[in-house]
């Protein structure tokens, strides 16, 4: 697997999604269709350069998560399981308002 696939990925129809962040957590369950869960979030800066090994998590859910009602992605379940600046941050990030 290349580097780019890790980052890059597309959520599977079932299944768990170990994201590459370097030191921290990022875990995304797919439980069905409508139904998807994020435990702890890290999301990089490192991520937005070209040659990234390491995922754009917020980036690659808004881009992956299911849309029930054809326009917003939707997040069934959100776990925190310790917080910490970089979770904590990246949390905030994810679930602030649309502008």
């Amino acid at each position: 697997m290349k580097r780019y696939d890790m980052v890059e990925t597309e959520l599977p129809g079932q299944g768990v999604v170990f994201w590459p962040v370097g030191t921290g957590d990022s875990t995304t369950i797919v439980l069905g269709d409508n139904l998807v869960m994020q435990v702890d979030l890290r999301d990089m800066k490192a991520a937005d350069e070209d040659d990234a090994v390491v995922a754009a998590v917020i980036d690659r859910l808004e881009e992956t998560l299911p849309r029930p009602d054809g326009e917003t992605p939707y997040l069934a379940v959100f776990a925190l399981t310790h917080a910490t600046r970089t979770t904590a941050a990246a949390s905030v990030t994810f679930w602030r308002a649309p502008s």
